[in-house]
């Protein structure tokens, strides 16, 4: 679960859009990499729009070094293989911050994410596209920390990720 985590910083993404990220929706090929967040069969985005997702560069290491299944086309796997439940991903961090006696959940790296990328420079119009938000307004209710392309956006909280050590605070106390 601990590449799931740090991925869900990375990206922005919700923890159902991290549950159903499938093989299909990465492209590794181009610069930048990048994945697709889309419909399935059994379930819909909350805007119920595709978008494109680029991967910073520790991004797309976690998505190189995932496992390919030939049962289960899911990117992040349950340990027991096959899909991880959305609710698995929240009970799990909820349990690693009652052990630091804090209290979150795993939405907050959403909101993490998105003031890395505005403390940064990035502007909202970008870091609303990047958050899959319907509106601008919408992105404007990220808790104000401070005053490009999207892939660079990402790229950023890669940076700044690893001066501020948010993504290994953590990384102890994962089961």
């Amino acid at each position: 679960m601990e590449d799931a985590y740090e991925f869900l910083y990375h990206t922005g993404l919700r923890k159902g859009e991290l549950s159903n990220l499938t093989w299909d929706d990465v492209d590794l090929d181009h610069d930048p990499p990048s994945i697709a967040i889309q419909a399935k069969d059994d379930w819909t985005t909350k805007t119920l729009k595709r978008r494109i997702v680029p991967l910073n560069t520790r991004a797309a290491e976690i998505i190189k070094r995932q496992a390919r299944s030939k049962k289960h086309n899911y990117v992040f796997k349950a340990p027991e293989g096959g899909q991880i439940h959305p609710d698995k991903i929240y009970r799990e961090l909820k349990r690693a911050l009652a052990v630091l006696n804090l209290e979150g959940d795993v939405h907050q790296w959403r909101h993490t994410f998105a003031s890395h990328l505005v403390m940064s420079g990035v502007d909202i119009a970008t870091v609303s596209k990047l958050l899959g938000h319907h509106s601008i307004e919408k992105s404007h209710e990220i808790p104000p920390l401070a005053p490009g392309p999207l892939g660079g956006g990402c790229e950023i909280t890669w940076r700044k990720g690893k001066e501020w050590g948010t993504t290994q605070t953590l990384h102890h106390f994962m089961p």
